[in-house]
């Protein structure tokens, strides 16, 4: 019946309707409504309402006293019956309606029924049915039988001949809440029996019996029948049911829950955490924490809701007990909530190990009755008296920082490309090569900071100069190549330039002696050059007084014989004096010249000076150059007399001196991409060049001539190598400006060539980058692998030291707490100190809980529930808890979760997609007495009758997308081979896993047994053949006096119910049968588990024991019937069912896995079945996909030559070395196998590898990796690539020591 709320949407209020109907079921269906007698219930034989009564009334007595169900002798006669039930119950028996044959059997059964649906909810099932309301439909006359009161009850098994006996348990008496509802609803009808009267032992079952008669009494055909019944019934649904209702519009409006119901909006997104930048000293952890764990602990500190998948194995009551831990600490409340047992059993006892039991209010059904309540209220009250009032977090540990660093160091992935480790792997493989010994020093170009683009672009150029050096050696040295001393264009320019000059000097008439002379530039043709110009300019010199001379016109050739000086003197002298007689001075002087004149001559001062003057230039000058014409003319030619002649010559032997000159400068550089396309021109050039040296070589006796006349040759005869060789220079002059200048220069020298140039710059540039980093980064500069291990060590006792108080830090927080709660006072206060004085209140525990609301809030952060005690004990009074947490979230339907959802402000939801969802499938409620009952051969999936897979939790979060988190560490299996199949096949790889110390042992790993049988399809539906085996392995473990505990923790998991209780009743019979075998049954740690695939979730044991139980018929035929693994999601379950051992797993079956035939079932299950048992009979698995984002992951599998390197020196010493031991994304780098025991690994090596980078913390990586490895048999040490690069001999005698330590 719906009961919209006004204010919700529509969405949360349909889907609300929706999960009430689930919750509670009000058709005939539900046997609280409609009770017939089945396997799960017993009648008693009590005669009439008198004998009912004393019924009640013995179990009602103090003390709970057990009754043993037996047979009565008179199943017929009721007064029989009553005569012997006071009797009877005084002497502890109850005499059930039944016969000595099926007493034990049927009592049995219902204990086991029993015993399954408290382990998987929680709850208990078992009542004592008191009176039955026969009620008819007006409409279809349909009636039915249902309980009218409900005695919850224990029940306990004796032997498989005696049966099992009953008593009553804690919880209260009560009406039968489903049928007061039915009745509401359907026939609008109240029994008003809101209180139930009572007697003087117990309840008045007559007066109630009688008003129930009162109320019905006009309805026809309804009736009360007087009959007790020992009864399974699923009454759990009920208190959930009341609190949805009665909460509705407060859970609609909840922002979480209001969020799984529309999915309208995401939750706040996780906050960004640097996991190594956490210190786990500084936080309140009890129990160790892995990175995935530790993420998880601090999103839930931060009150985020999330979920947290947890595959088998991976720490999730760990983390849950550490969250929790450090939740309270920082003052939080926590609601823990599971269904089953054994989960909260587990939490409740690490936190009580942990000392935060006192906080702790545990409200689990079989843990919490009202004596239990005040109990745990007392101890928290007694505690808290002695509690300190503060407490001081931790310091911060030095050691973290440091190794922190130190990862940093080696494992960051630099812009270079490389981390230090790589690098160091990375020149193992190049010295693996055949590389040259010769190394070069790029130190001067190559620093820690280079970048990859940068080194990418020294190899490249390095292979560009090595690839055109060979194209251009043409199979010799570079160094001696023709041309190797021809840098560009300007060398054969130059050449070009001497042959123009010395052909324009020969066209000047020079002599080649001269042109050589020239050409050798020498200082001694400097000064003969400055001479030859000298000469010259004397020359010009009377060239242009003659020509003056001439030009003038006023004297003839002959007045130059005239002797100018002492005319001038009288010039100077009398003809300066006064008229007449410096006139006539001056006439004689004018007459003289005047004889060589065709004119007459001015007798003026000025005109007499000038031609004195010109006549005197002229002899002067043709005086000084008359001698040196003879010199010249050996020197510049017989035609370079005249001063213009030998002044063109003397400038072209001055070019030809420049040009000597340009040739040595430009004879080894230039630049060599200048050339490109020229080489042609620069081959005329070459030759023109060549031709001229030779001519200047050969007139002369200079070194510069001859030596420029050689190359020149040598250059002319490789003229058709200039492209290639122009090509190599360009690609060395690149390699210089790359910085790789020294590998150039060993292509030159023929050292480096094309097929190692890579290597042997990639060498060379990781060698001066790693020398770069570890003189610039301390924790190289100061690196010592002892002090390393200090460090650890000295982290390791910081973090137990951390450990230890956490217990006082969440007794003070508790404190803190209760104070601020005392100062408000009040009555809730006053209820709470009076719990003192109580030993067992009539008050229910929801009264108590709401009466004492904050002050028990304060006192007890901790409270530890099922959704069922949840709904039934947490009062909507009590103030919200900040966090919720949900374990096994993938088995709890959203309509169980609501009301515990509902009551914090935040969730963590813990689950595993990959596991179990919630099913009715095998539950006994839904599906009729036998859910296996009515499927004959060839007809609907075996076991498969009132299958309906419901939305969890956990599906509805992820659904609406709340942020996730995953655990990845697997704690659980000691032989990685228990875990490998659904690591690959389901997890995809991602589970990090660690290797056992043992390379084989026979109490380890996976393995089939085939058993000759066959599977009895038509009737039992079992396999008894396979059953006998299972039981016989169980009592030869059982009986072997090797306690460990392969032999002592064992469990058998069965594909059905049908086969679960075929095994249990063949072990029953043994441990009844046996009894050393009992006796040693009755000391175990931890009972043997029985259970089928649906119901085994949460549970684990050293030595699991998988009864397939399907197989060939007696026919031989194999149907591929397979029950819950042909319906969706069968993968999952045969996932929880394989993944529950922690050392040993053996698969009992008939079949292999080449008889099944997947074209006859496409089930994902079957064909995962099919894998799974090929691996249990071959022990091999195809490996998971390497995570492209993981370096560990890409590491796994491939060993790096680091690691080769040193197994290698290993085995050159005699040790037989493993590498990459294990099967996940981590793995021992190397294992050395144990001389003496071969089957065993006497040494771990661990690298500062990517395996030793994945931890996330530096715990994970000093501590809690070693610890897990050491718990599987291994010991341990680390190797560390900077000491191998500083002396390898000395790392293999460190680890040949290790090794002989054990």
């Amino acid at each position: 019946m719906s009961t919209a709320t006004p204010g919700l949407g529509g969405r949360a209020d349909a889907r609300i309707d929706t999960l009430l109907s689930r919750l509670l079921d009000l058709s005939l269906r539900n046997r609280l409504l409609n009770f017939k007698s089945t396997k799960q219930s017993m009648c008693i034989a009590t005669g009439d309402v008198a004998g009912i009564g004393a019924v009640e009334n013995a179990f009602s007595r103090p003390g709970a006293p057990w009754l043993r169900m037996a047979a009565t002798a008179f199943p017929d006669d009721l007064a029989a019956q009553w005569e012997s039930t006071t009797a009877d119950l005084s002497r502890g028996i109850l005499r059930m309606r039944t016969t000595d044959a099926r007493c034990a059997t049927d009592s049995i059964e219902i204990f086991r029924r029993a015993q399954r649906t408290l382990d998987e909810t929680g709850a208990n099932p078992l009542f004592l049915v008191i009176g039955t309301l026969e009620h008819r439909d007006p409409e279809s006359g349909q009636s039915a039988r249902a309980p009218l009161i409900l005695v919850p009850l224990e029940i306990a098994r004796i032997s498989s001949t005696e049966g099992c006996r009953v008593r009553r348990s804690e919880q209260d008496i009560t009406l039968n809440a489903a049928l007061d509802e039915f009745l509401r609803q359907r026939h609008r009808l109240e029994l008003g029996l809101l209180e139930l009267p009572e007697d003087d032992a117990g309840i008045d079952v007559r007066k109630i019996l009688d008003g129930v008669r009162t109320r019905i009494a006009t309805l026809p055909g309804w009736q009360v029948h007087e009959e007790a019944h020992v009864a399974c019934l699923d009454f759990r649904k009920w208190p959930l049911w009341t609190d949805v209702r009665d909460r509705r519009a407060q859970i609609a409006a909840h922002p979480v829950v209001g969020t799984v119901l529309e999915r309208r909006a995401t939750p706040a997104p996780l906050n960004s955490v640097v996991l190594e930048a956490q210190d786990p000293v500084q936080l309140a952890l009890p129990l160790p924490c892995d990175g995935s764990q530790l993420a998880a602990v601090l999103a839930a500190g931060s009150r985020r809701s999330f979920v947290l998948q947890g595959p088998p194995g991976t720490g999730k009551s760990q983390t849950i007990t550490n969250l929790v831990a450090h939740a309270v600490a920082g003052g939080l409340r926590v609601l823990f909530v599971a269904e089953k047992q054994v989960a909260l059993d587990v939490v409740a006892r690490r936190l009580e190990e942990a000392g935060l039991g006192p906080w702790m209010l545990n409200l689990h059904p079989e843990r919490c009755g009202r004596a239990e309540f005040v109990a745990q209220v007392k101890d928290a009250l007694d505690r808290l008296d002695n509690a300190p009032r503060s407490a001081n977090v931790p310091a911060p540990s030095g050691e973290c920082t440091k190794l922190a660093s130190l990862r940093d160091a080696t494992a960051t992935v630099r812009a270079s490309g490389q981390s230090a480790y790589s690098a160091v792997a990375r020149l193992e493989e190049l010295a693996a090569g055949p590389l040259p010994g010769a190394a070069f020093d790029l130190s001067r170009t190559v620093n820690a900071l280079a970048t990859k683009a940068q080194v990418d672009a020294m190899i490249a150029a390095a292979q560009t100069a090595a690839d055109a050096g060979a194209r251009a050696a043409r199979g010799g040295l570079l160094s001696s190549h023709p041309l190797h001393d021809l840098g560009g264009v300007a060398p054969a320019a130059a050449l070009l330039a001497v042959a123009r000059a010395v052909r324009k000097a020969r066209e000047t008439g020079a002599p080649i002696t001269t042109i050589a002379l020239a050409f050798e530039a020498t200082a001694g043709w400097e000064a003969k050059s400055r001479e030859f110009r000298a000469a010259a300019e004397c020359i010009a010199r009377a060239e242009r007084a003659d020509a003056a001379f001439r030009a003038d016109g006023r004297f003839e050739e002959s007045a130059l014989g005239v002797d100018p000086l002492p005319l001038v003197t009288e010039l100077r002298t009398r003809g300066a004096r006064f008229w007449p007689l410096g006139w006539w001075a001056r006439r004689g002087i004018a007459r003289t010249l005047a004889a060589h004149a065709p004119q007459p001559v001015p007798t003026d001062r000025a005109s007499l000076e000038a031609a004195l003057a010109l006549i005197s230039e002229v002899r002067a000058a043709r005086g000084a150059a008359q001698p040196l014409v003879p010199a010249l003319m050996d020197a510049l030619g017989t035609g370079n007399t005249a001063s213009v002649g030998a002044m063109a010559t003397l400038e072209a032997l001055a070019a030809v001196s420049a040009s000597s000159t340009a040739v040595e400068q430009a004879a080894d550089s230039g630049n060599p991409g200048a050339a490109g396309g020229k080489e042609k021109d620069m081959a005329t050039a070459i030759a023109a060049g060549a031709e001229a040296l030779e001519s200047l070589a050969a007139a002369g006796n200079g070194d510069r001539a001859r030596k420029r006349a050689e190359q020149a040759r040598r250059w002319a005869g490789a003229v058709d190598t200039l492209t290639a060789w122009f090509a190599w220079r360009v690609a060395e002059h690149a390699a210089i400006e790359a910085g790789v200048g020294p590998i150039a220069a060993g292509v030159r020298e023929g050292t480096v060539v094309s097929a190692n140039a890579p290597a042997i710059t990639e060498r060379a540039v990781l060698q001066a980058w790693l020398r770069s980093l570890h003189d610039n980064l301390e924790q190289f500069r100061s690196f010592d692998p002892v002090l390393v291990e200090r460090m650890s060590d000295a982290y390791a006792r910081a973090f137990d030291a951390s450990r230890r108080t956490v217990a006082q830090r969440a007794a003070a927080s508790v404190k803190q707490r209760f104070a601020s709660a005392d100062q408000v006072g009040g009555e809730e206060m006053a209820r709470l100190a009076e719990l003192r004085g109580l030993q067992r209140p009539r008050r229910s525990i929801r009264t108590l809980i709401r009466q004492t609301g904050g002050a028990l809030a304060a006192v007890k952060p901790i409270v530890l529930a099922s959704p069922l005690s949840a709904a039934m004990h947490l009062d909507p009074a009590l103030p919200p808890f900040d966090l919720v947490v949900f374990d096994e979230a993938s088995q709890v339907p959203l309509a169980d979760a609501l009301g515990a959802l509902s009551r914090a402000t935040s969730a963590v939801v813990v689950g595993d997609s990959k596991q179990l969802p919630p099913t009715s499938f095998f539950d006994s409620g839904a599906g009729g007495d036998d859910p296996e009952a009515g499927t004959t051969a060839g007809s609907a999936p075996e076991d498969d009758q009132g299958f309906e897979e419901l939305e969890s939790l956990l599906d509805e979060c992820v659904a609406s997308r709340f942020p996730e988190l995953m655990l990845r560490w697997h704690y659980r299996s000691r032989d990685e081979r228990l875990i490998a199949f659904s690591n690959a096949h389901i997890y995809g790889g991602r589970l990090q896993t660690f290797p056992s110390a043992f390379r084989s042992h026979p109490l380890l790993g996976v393995s089939l047994r085939v058993v000759q049988g066959t599977y009895d399809r038509s009737k039992t539906r079992t396999n008894r053949n396979e059953a006998e085996a299972v039981v016989a392995e169980l009592a030869l473990r059982l009986r072997s006096p090797d306690a460990v505990p392969a032999n002592r923790s064992l469990g058998v998991v069965a594909f059905s119910i049908a086969q679960q209780n075929l095994v249990q009743d063949l072990f029953d019979a043994l441990i009844d049968g046996d009894e050393s075998v009992r006796a040693t049954v009755l000391q175990l740690p931890e009972p043997v588990l029985i259970k089928n695939l649906e119901a085994v979730q949460g549970d684990e044991r050293a030595t699991m024991m998988f009864s397939i139980g399907y197989g060939r018929d007696a026919e031989g035929k194999l149907a591929m019937n397979f029950g819950p693994m042909n319906r969706a999601g069968g993968e999952r379950r045969l996932n929880v069912a394989i993944t529950r051992a922690r050392e040993q797993m053996i698969v009992f079956s008939t079949i292999r896995a080449g008889d099944l035939d997947l074209g006859k079932s496409g089930a994902a299950g079957i064909r995962l079945l099919r894998d799974f048992l090929e691996f249990a009979e071959c022990g091999q698995t195809a490996a998971a996909k390497a995570d492209p984002l993981d370096a560990a992951s890409q590491h796994a599998g491939n060993p790096d030559a680091l690691e080769e390197s040193i197994a290698r020196a290993l085995e050159q010493r005699g040790w037989t070395v493993d590498r990459h031991v294990g099967r996940s994304n981590y793995r021992i780098s190397l294992a050395l196998r144990d001389k003496a025991h071969p089957d065993r690994w006497c040494l771990g090596v661990e690298l500062d590898g990517p395996f030793w980078h994945s931890g996330a913390t530096v715990a994970d990586r000093e501590i809690l990796r070693p610890a897990v490895l050491r718990s599987l048999g291994w010991r341990t040490m680390r190797v560390w690539s900077t000491e191998w690069v500083q002396d390898p001999a000395k790392v293999v005698e460190r680890i040949e020591a290790a090794a002989a330590g054990g």
